[in-house]
């Protein structure tokens, strides 16, 4: 079967499983049963941006807009994860949030040094 079905809502799958050949079968609400190779979920959420708005950060599509180094067009204002692309991966969330506080402690390693202040 080569055929595509799109659900909008994860509660439309009653079931699923793994069958013996490395397939699934999907179960539907209304009954419809789908021997597919792969299921894609949809968390479907809303990014929380009040705050950001509130700060001055622009937005694009939604999604808090990042210019270098994960920081916003505010200037030492960060944004990591879920909250600046569509992209809802754990390990992009997490790679963004590393380069978020490299890129806050560089900032707090070069004030430091402008303003010769020891780090231990």
């Amino acid at each position: 079967m080569n055929e595509t079905t799109r659900s909008n809502y994860r509660s439309d799958i009653q079931a699923d499983s793994k069958t013996t050949n490395g397939r699934y079968l999907a179960k539907l609400k209304n009954g419809k049963l789908y021997n597919t190779d792969v299921i894609f979920y949809h968390i479907g959420y809303k990014v929380q941006t009040q705050l950001a708005k509130q700060l001055g950060c622009h937005l694009e599509e939604g999604f808090i807009k990042v210019v270098n180094k994960q920081e916003t067009t505010v200037a030492k204002d960060y944004a990591a994860g879920d909250a600046d692309t569509d992209r809802h991966y754990v390990v992009l969330a997490v790679a963004s949030g590393a380069v978020a506080a490299i890129s806050i402690y560089e900032d707090f390693l070069k004030k430091a040094l402008e303003n010769n202040i020891r780090i231990e």
